[in-house]
């Protein structure tokens, strides 16, 4: 308990002080406003000290919840119901004592915030810094989810930067954008580019199969690679069943068959070196130099000749941008054709395009079999950018006020909600895709959090019923475009949440309800009524959006990634 002395010092502060430290806290607070609460903070011992305890219980709290299997989001939402409020009351007064060390550590971070506007280490940085807030400081610092959050993706040594009908063996979550760590890698058909986080590039013709070692090395166990090696990766390492080639600053190829393997040397020079796994011999052992227009054989047996160098026989960089250039195009052509088709099914509720012929169109166009006036949506802030293809179009959700505002009529047993997003982010505790205003019965929230889960949020009853995925958005998907659905299925009483094609989440109904939208904001929110995490916008890219009055089945969200992926 505060000791009287204390209770005297914090009868001090200013009512100023506590709405701006309160506005801190719920992430509303204003550049000027922030500059007022440094000058105070900065000058008044007694509001310093109050500010250091409220932010002891704010994290104390959170913590001793995050420990016991609490999920933050649910924290928010019980914690406005009044029998929670009061447990919550008499917990800050039992353990108060108990989190002095956190509190200054908190406060120490939420005073970098206030005075340098720091975002925390490991969260991905944003164009514009929002406006400050306690959510920005101790939760991403403090807990426990957003670090596995962060550690997922840091064993990665390469990443798929480009790829012509790729198909891989046992990885269907193989796609532009992908993350690559150790271990093998079969490519049945097409060709793929792969970048690895030193520097060096391989292209890959199917059919083929490698083995990622580490950012610096790699396997052919058969099939047929061109690596480029740029100065920064100098002594990359590709192995084959004969050899070991280590890049001298150069460009080679390698194809490996059931004859035997064969390097050529198609600009510098590579050293060759008896491979690990191949027999030794005294020969075998001496390093051999291999310069540009260079090729060796090696059949199984070990016996090797020295042929010309064949460029041609190896598709590199250069080609396969062209090749997959022809794709896209034709990938194009057939969305399109998907989107004709789709105009004439009757449970198309919306359906935006993101299509703008100007840069100074100022508002989505619905383009299905209901089209009217009353569906069409309005741009607010938002600037055009590029889509999923180079001529495609997409609104850019960038600054605090960016959004679209719509309307939607109707009540609905059962929708689909389909969306084309490229996240720039993970700003938010949560991000808004579609939200309608306020949280009335009925009414849909369709986010995502912080730590990568997808949530569809409906208001039923007293309460919301949140339903969420698992974390399967990852920091490394930020960037690329990706396919995300949702199904809320009233007949069958689930809610299934898809990425990219595949169900990530399936979730029972807690209680039923018909939804509604009404007035409502794509990538924002109007938090009417609300203190708890107003700001919720998008930090990304959208560049198509669809709902329908049904719930499609796992194959038709599959067309529909099928259909539109890039």
């Amino acid at each position: 308990m505060p000791s009287n002395s204390q209770e005297g010092r914090w009868r001090r502060v200013s009512r100023e002080a506590i709405r701006l430290i309160s506005q801190l806290t719920d992430g509303s607070l204003s550049e000027s406003d922030a500059a007022r609460l440094r000058q105070i903070l900065a000058h008044d011992d007694d509001t310093l000290a109050y500010y250091v305890r409220w932010f002891d219980l704010h994290a104390a709290l959170h913590d001793d919840l995050v420990r016991s299997g609490f999920d933050p989001f649910t924290l928010a939402r019980r914690s406005r119901r009044r029998d929670q409020e009061n447990a919550v009351s008499k917990w800050l007064t039992r353990h108060a004592t108990r989190w002095a060390p956190v509190a200054l550590a908190v406060a120490a971070t939420g005073l970098v915030a206030i005075a340098w506007r720091a975002e925390p280490t490991g969260v991905v940085p944003v164009a514009q810094s929002p406006p400050i807030t306690a959510a920005d400081g101790f939760q991403r610092l403090d807990n426990p989810s957003i670090q596995r959050f962060r550690e997922k993706d840091s064993e990665t040594i390469a990443v798929v930067t480009k790829t012509l009908d790729a198909r891989w063996g046992d990885r269907a979550d193989c796609h532009i954008g992908s993350a690559l760590g150790r271990g093998r890698l079969r490519l049945t058909r097409g060709v793929a580019q792969i970048e690895f986080l030193s520097g060096a590039n391989v292209v890959l013709e199917a059919p083929a199969e490698i083995e990622l070692q580490s950012a610096m090395a790699m396997r052919c166990v058969a099939g047929k690679i061109r690596a480029n090696v740029p100065n920064p990766a100098i002594g990359f390492v590709v192995e084959t069943p004969s050899k070991r080639v280590v890049d001298l600053g150069t460009e080679f190829a390698v194809r490996v068959g059931a004859g035997g393997d064969e390097v050529h040397v198609l600009d510098g020079e590579v050293r060759l070196e008896p491979s690990t796994s191949a027999a030794r011999s005294p020969a075998a052992d001496e390093p051999q130099i291999l310069r540009i227009g260079q090729a060796i054989r090696t059949d199984r047996g070990g016996s090797t000749s020295l042929v010309n160098a064949s460029p041609i026989d190896f598709l590199g960089r250069q080609r396969l941008a062209e090749l997959a250039s022809r794709e896209s195009t034709s990938r194009v052509a057939q969305w399109q054709d998907y989107r004709s088709r789709l105009k004439a099914d009757e449970s198309v509720v919306l359906n935006y395009g993101f299509n703008a012929d100007h840069e100074w169109q100022r508002m989505l166009l619905h383009d299905g079999p209901h089209a009217a006036d009353s569906l069409e949506g309005a741009i607010v802030g938002c600037q055009w950018s590029e889509g999923r293809w180079p001529w495609k179009r997409a609104l850019e959700f960038k600054r605090l006020n960016d959004r679209v505002r719509l309307s939607i009529p109707g009540e609905y047993e059962s929708v689909t909600f389909s969306c084309w997003l490229r996240i720039d982010g993970f700003d938010r505790w949560l991000s808004s895709i579609l939200l309608t205003d306020g949280h009335e019965l009925g009414e849909p929230h369709w986010q995502f959090t912080e730590t990568g889960q997808l949530l569809l949020g409906v208001k039923a009853g007293d309460v919301s019923s949140d339903y969420l995925s698992p974390s399967v958005l990852r920091l490394l998907d930020v960037g690329r475009w990706l396919h995300v659905a949702c199904v809320y299925d009233g007949g069958e009483k689930r809610v299934t949440h898809y990425l990219d094609g595949k169900p990530v989440a399936r979730l029972p109904i807690e209680e039923e309800t018909k939804i509604r939208f009404g007035a409502a904001e794509i990538g924002n929110w109007v938090g009417e009524g609300f203190v708890d995490h107003t700001v919720r916008s998008l930090n990304g890219r959208i560049d198509e959006l669809l709902l329908f009055s049904r719930p499609l089945s796992g194959k038709e969200i599959g067309e529909l990634y099928v259909q539109g992926r890039p």
